[in-house]
């Protein structure tokens, strides 16, 4: 049986989700130990992890916990 229909979404596409993004990412970075203002991570969002955290952490810091940030991350 023929589908009628398919609906194809590109997040942020039905609904614009750069704030939850953000929030969610602001949130990670205070679990560790990271004060950013909200208005600096939503200016960041578009980028993947790999650009975005080495705004806000050092290279130490990333090399320590890196992986950890992006799994928290992920499961919010």
């Amino acid at each position: 049986m023929a589908a009628d229909a398919v609906l194809f979404d590109v997040d942020g596409t039905l609904i614009d989700s750069v704030d939850l993004h953000a929030m969610a990412w602001q949130e990670t970075f205070a679990h560790f130990g990271k004060r950013v203002d909200f208005e600096q991570v939503r200016s960041q969002i578009g980028k993947g992890g790999d650009q975005l955290l080495p705004v806000f952490f050092s290279r130490e810091e990333l090399a320590l916990r890196g992986e950890a940030i992006e799994s928290y991350r992920g499961e919010l």
